[in-house]
Parts: C-alpha cells; sequence; structure tokens
C-alpha cells in the first residue's frame, strides 16, 4: 500500500552516494510524492511476477585503501553500492519475509544477528548466562570462537533456494529470490587524476556467481537463512554444548564435569559444525579461531587441537 511504502522510504537514509543509476537516495526521498504511486506499481508488480528489475541488479564496487603497497589489491577493501531503487523493492521483500519468519519463530533463538529485539548485546549476555550456568553446576566449561572466511561471499545460490524451500518458501515468492540472486553483475570504479581533473574509469561488468548481495537490504537475512539451521547439528550429540551466533560470529560452548573429556568433546563440537560449514560451501579460519577456558580458579593450561597448540586466555 502507499502508506507501507511511505514508511519504507523513510526508514532508508538519506545519502548522496550513488550506485551504477547515478541516482542518490537523497534525491528518491525528496521526491517521493511524486514518483510514489509510479513506483508503488512496478514494486506490487515485482512481487506479483517474481521478477526482479534486471536493472537494478549491478553492484558498483569502490576500492577503498587500508594500509601497505597500493599495488597490492589485498590491501584495498571493496565497498559495494547497489542501485539506490534496489533498496527500496528489496525492503518491500523484506517486511514481508521477516514477518513470516518471526511469526512461525523459523529462526534459532541464539541467532541474534540482523533481528528485531536481537543484537551483539543480547549474543553475549546469552553467551556470559550460559558460562556462568555452567561454572555455578561446577562443569568445567571451555568456549570456540569461531571465525569464518569470507563467509557472506560464499554463499551457494542453489543451497540457499533449498534453504528457503525448507522454510516453506516457494511459488512466487521463491520465483522472486530465485530472479533477485541469478544474472547479478558488478563492476569497480575507481578515480584518476588528469591534468589536475579527477575523473571516474569503470571496469567491465563481471557476472556474481555466489554470494549474496554485498551493501544489500535483503542480503544478511539471506544469509541468516543460509545458516539459520546450524545449531541443530549439536543437538545429536550426547555432549553437553551450547551454540551461540552473531550473523557468522559463532561460539560454542561445551561443559562436563570429568575435566579429562572438556577437550575431546570440544574437538567432537568444532569437527561437527565444522563439517555443516563446508557443507555450506563456508570455511572455518582455523588460525582466528579462539578456545577460551573458563574456571573459577588461575589455571595455566594449553591444549593442541589440529597439531596446533592453542593457548588458554
Amino acid at each position: 500500500t502507499e502508506n507501507q511504502l511511505i514508511k519504507i522510504i523513510n526508514s532508508i537514509k538519506s545519502k548522496w552516494s550513488s550506485g551504477y543509476d547515478d541516482i542518490p537516495t537523497k534525491i528518491i526521498k525528496d521526491a517521493k510524492w511524486a514518483i510514489l504511486k509510479p513506483l508503488l506499481h512496478v514494486i506490487n508488480s515485482c512481487l506479483i511476477s517474481g521478477i526482479f528489475p534486471p536493472q537494478l541488479k549491478i553492484s558498483k564496487i569502490i576500492p577503498l585503501y587500508k594500509k601497505g603497497s597500493k599495488k597490492d589489491p589485498s590491501n584495498y577493501r571493496p565497498l559495494s553500492i547497489l542501485p539506490s531503487f534496489s533498496k527500496f523493492f528489496e525492503k518491500s521483500m523484506l517486511v514481508q519475509l521477516t514477518d513470516y519468519f518471526e511469526k512461525n519463530n523459523l529462526f534459532d533463538r541464539e541467532q541474534h544477528g540482523f533481528r528485531q529485539n536481537k543484537s551483539t548485546i543480547t549474543a553475549i549476555v546469552s553467551c556470559i548466562d550460559n558460562i556462568i550456568d555452567k561454572l555455578d553446576a561446577g562443569d568445567q566449561t571451555v568456549t570456540a570462537f569461531l571465525d569464518l572466511t569470507k563467509a557472506f561471499e560464499s554463499v551457494s545460490h542453489p543451497k540457499l533456494l533449498e534453504k528457503l524451500i525448507s522454510y516453506g518458501i516457494t511459488g512466487k515468492d521463491l520465483a522472486l529470490i530465485k530472479s533477485y540472486l541469478s544474472d547479478r553483475q558488478q563492476l569497480v570504479e575507481t578515480p584518476y587524476t588528469i591534468k589536475n581533473k579527477v575523473l571516474k574509469i569503470k571496469s567491465r561488468a563481471q557476472e556474481i556467481k555466489y554470494s549474496v548481495p554485498q551493501g544489500s537490504v535483503l542480503g544478511p537475512f539471506l544469509f541468516l537463512c543460509y545458516i539459520g539451521k546450524l545449531p541443530t547439528c549439536l543437538s545429536d550429540l550426547t555432549i553437553k554444548s551450547n551454540i551461540c551466533m552473531f550473523a557468522d560470529d559463532i561460539n560454542i560452548t561445551i561443559s562436563n564435569n570429568n575435566k579429562n573429556n572438556i577437550f575431546p568433546d570440544l574437538e567432537t563440537a568444532v569437527n561437527t559444525v565444522n563439517n555443516q560449514l563446508n557443507n555450506l560451501n563456508l570455511l572455518l579460519n582455523k588460525n582466528i579461531t579462539t578456545f577460551i577456558k573458563f574456571s573459577c580458579r588461575r589455571s595455566n593450561l594449553s591444549d593442541t587441537s589440529n597439531n596446533q597448540n592453542i593457548p588458554f586466555k
């Protein structure tokens, strides 16, 4: 409806930056009353037909220099900017999808990322409460903090669509998301100076075969759908385990009243989760993954995991 679209337009930040279409959201918001009816018609046609406009599927990538050699591409952070109108289409889709998922409790309660009434604070509180409960019970407790390598960029579109079907997304709704993900392209835009004039040069557009769209409104939600059932892989284990997640940040807490079993249990849990991540084309960064032992007493312990000595903090 017009009222719903006005709320969506008002919820998008006014910015002068623009994507491939060179139209900033600031101009769209200033002209909202003039374009409201035609924009509503196009969005509703998109939702009914299950087709996402191809003109809105081109990402502009701006490389932002971090540090080190400017000739090394790894020293740049890619900033993805989508066409401004894409935000309004995506937000219309997101409102309906979020309402469906939350009403039907489809997300695991320990997923705290990009959800209503959830945040990094609720994730931290949940994790700490769980650790304290285990210590109060007299159990040996250890937590693994897992880091994933380029998680959002590694999402497989066919596997994501399978996940959505398992959540009950079918028909035109599924077709629309499939259309949204397919045939996406990106190009790189970078400034250069010639005769004291700053100009911009653009690369040729390349097809994107993996990932949820970076810098998008809908991307984080789709990632939650992709990884959403990960906690269930631990429910079949006989060990005491809890998992807490904020999008792709994962921690696993293991407890046992027998100190000789705590590290084997931790290995079992981490390997189980890692196998599920591999099935999703997601890679665990073992160099950054941290293991922490919690105790009511001060101790100097270390453990060998995957042939690497991992100190406890």
